[in-house]
């Protein structure tokens, strides 16, 4: 028996399973039917995307939760603050109960600011993992706008 060998890129032709799938019922096709299928290793997949591009950008630059309750008015209202101030917002519409475990998929996601929303005008900021503590809904859209605003240092 040979070892098996691993395959990035494989294909087959179905033609005859195709003819014999073909019921007496159906219409016949005036030429000749093909079928073929495809496979690519996923992985061959990730490489091709990892050399096209050098980082995965972010689709927003905060993410905006909130802790035990819902508190669906106030995740709006300050996701709106941080949209009309510039930031690319997001929102969790469900309340997490881990933070840590938010925090984890931000920096994994390339999403810099975490604000979990505790009460109508009590945001926890975390800016690249870096906690700031709890703060108005005003005070954390201004610290967020500074951090975009900072030019970047070489």
């Amino acid at each position: 028996m040979s070892p098996r060998m691993d395959t990035d890129l494989d294909y087959c032709r179905y033609d005859s399973l195709l003819r014999n799938e073909l019921h007496p019922q159906d219409i016949r096709p005036t030429h000749a039917l093909c079928l073929v299928g495809l496979s690519l290793s996923l992985n061959v997949l990730a490489d091709i995307k990892q050399k096209f591009s050098e980082e995965t950008p972010s689709e927003c630059d905060a993410l905006v939760c909130s802790y035990s309750k819902p508190l669906l008015v106030e995740k709006f209202e300050l996701a709106k603050l941080l949209r009309d101030s510039g930031l690319r917002t997001d929102i969790m519409h469900e309340p997490v109960s881990a933070v840590p475990e938010i925090l984890e998929h931000c920096l994994r996601s390339n999403i810099e600011s975490l604000l979990v929303v505790f009460s109508k005008e009590e945001v926890l900021v975390t800016n690249n993992g870096v906690d700031h503590g709890k703060m108005t809904f005003a005070a954390a859209v201004d610290r967020l706008k500074k951090k975009t605003e900072e030019p970047l240092h070489k």
